[in-house]
């Protein structure tokens, strides 16, 4: 959803694609289908600190085999080079 000039885009739901919990891992933000090309940043930003924010919370908790996964696996979750 994007809000333009006090309109509101909406995609038809005959465009939208549901996700399984994981299917996250496998379609990252820069390869995403944006309707607005701009809002590509704002979620990649958005994603690298849900990402951060996962990371540092399993170190709180101590998960550290989750832990380490999220870190080792950090840059391809968010599709970094």
């Amino acid at each position: 959803m994007r809000h333009v000039l006090d309109r509101t885009q909406i995609a038809p739901s005959s465009k939208v694609r549901y996700m399984f919990p994981l299917d996250w891992q496998l379609n990252t933000i820069v390869d995403g289908q944006f309707t607005v090309e701009e809002d590509r940043l704002v979620v990649a930003k958005l994603g690298e600190a849900a990402v951060d924010a996962k990371i540092q919370s399993l170190k709180e908790q101590r998960a550290m085999c989750i832990f380490r996964w999220f870190v080792a696996n950090r840059a391809s979750c968010l599709a970094a080079s």
